[in-house]
């Protein structure tokens, strides 16, 4: 008797998935729901300009220390416990930092280098950089800034890092040696200090 029963209630959800599947409304869900899920493939992880100063900072560090890019700033500090920890875990979740330079061998944290544009300039993007260099220094992790340009000089970039970072540097070039990288004028930006949206839309991105 039971089995009559399984098999007659089988039938009928049968019948109503295929009533359901077949409705104008179960299709334009479908389809709103596949239009949801369209994404197209970035060219490339860096922008120019970034790829180029990666380069320098590659030869300039070499093999003691390695360069990771993009990185989420939640990734590499997190807010103290107590009343406001969530209110200060928001301010920060949707931002990146461009590069983040760690120990090669154990991948400890060592700085944080940021990479700045001409949209630097602007009052907007100047608060969130205060803001970035403020939490970082709260959390005891040197940061420094370079402006992006079309050429550079690694013994300058190389001073400067040893300076903020605290390192002692081998020295690969002559002082007088630049190294002149072709980049973009224009640097997509990846975060905006006031938009804490997802990260990777375009407009959060610096």
């Amino acid at each position: 008797m039971w089995i009559l029963f399984f098999l007659t209630a089988l039938l009928l959800l049968i019948g109503i998935l295929r009533l359901l599947y077949s409705s104008k409304e179960f299709q334009n869900l479908l389809k709103s729901q596949q239009a949801s899920l369209l994404y197209n493939r970035q060219p490339a992880l860096f922008s120019p300009a970034e790829r180029s100063f990666l380069g320098v900072l590659d030869q300039v560090l070499g093999s003691k220390y390695r360069v990771f890019g993009k990185v989420r700033i939640a990734d590499l500090i997190e807010p103290e416990n107590g009343a406001g920890r969530q209110d200060a875990l928001n301010r920060i979740v949707g931002k990146h930092v461009d590069f983040v330079v760690c120990d090669a061998n154990n991948l400890s944290i060592i700085g944080v280098i940021e990479l700045d544009d001409k949209s630097h300039n602007e009052d907007s993007r100047q608060k969130r950089d205060v803001f970035v260099d403020m939490v970082f220094a709260s959390a005891g992790i040197p940061i420094t800034r370079f402006p992006a340009q079309t050429g550079y000089n690694l013994s300058v970039i190389r001073e400067s890092i040893q300076r903020s970072f605290d390192l002692v540097l081998n020295e690969r070039v002559k002082a007088s040696t630049p190294l002149k990288l072709v980049v973009q004028a224009k640097v997509t930006s990846l975060c905006d200090f006031n938009n804490h949206k997802d990260p990777d839309t375009p407009e959060n991105k610096r």
